[in-house]
């Protein structure tokens, strides 16, 4: 269900789809904090993966730094914004994209290595949905890495229906999907929180 407050969103975006790329948050927040959730995965990762998704890709800007680090990998991007994803396609031909929502991903189970987001959090209307989706479409021992902006706690209290969210809740989210926080990272000068999650092994999960 699209609700008002994301139809919102998807208007800015697709207004704003054509300049994303020329941004002053790119150099100063954006690539910083992707940069941030890159070394993550290559500190985490044992093996180059095969299948790296991101949700809420925006114009592809994170998977062209993985495509650089993996060039063998099938990068694979998700966005709702036809804008952002046009442009995408122009800048990130390595890339694979389609139209679609975090709480319905067009995705089969088990499908991906890694599974990321970046600043796309506060925009999802069913959070729990979402990380419950990016974890089914994970491969058992996969990682999840989401990235988002971070509030102070005095201003969460003064925003209580903000999607902003604490560690601690961002924590219990992971948890509520399935997903063993493995670490939470603040990065940007305290202004962006990195949570790296696993989907528990095969082994794991039938033991």
């Amino acid at each position: 269900m699209v609700t008002p407050s994301k139809r919102n969103a998807l208007a800015h975006f697709q207004r704003r789809s054509s300049s994303y790329e020329r941004s002053w948050l790119q150099p100063r927040f954006l690539a910083p904090a992707q940069q941030a959730v890159l070394e993550l995965m290559e500190h985490y990762l044992l093996t180059a993966p095969s299948v790296v998704l991101d949700v809420g890709c925006g114009t592809g800007r994170l998977l062209r730094l993985v495509h650089e680090r993996w060039p063998d990998a099938d990068v694979r991007g998700i966005d709702p914004t036809a804008g952002m994803l046009e442009v995408a396609r122009q800048l990130t031909p390595s890339a694979t994209f389609e139209t679609g929502f975090v709480e319905a991903l067009p995705l089969a189970d088990a499908a991906v290595d890694v599974a990321m987001s970046t600043f796309s959090f506060h925009h999802w209307s069913e959070q729990g949905a979402g990380l419950r989706e990016m974890t089914r479409v994970l491969r058992p021992g996969g990682y999840c890495l989401l990235a988002d902006a971070l509030l102070p706690g005095w201003l969460l209290r003064l925003l209580p229906r903000s999607h902003f969210r604490s560690s601690a809740q961002v924590s219990k989210l992971f948890q509520q999907a399935g997903l063993d926080v493995l670490q939470q990272q603040i990065v940007v000068s305290g202004r962006v929180l990195i949570t790296v999650g696993r989907k528990a092994s095969a082994m794991a999960g039938n033991s």
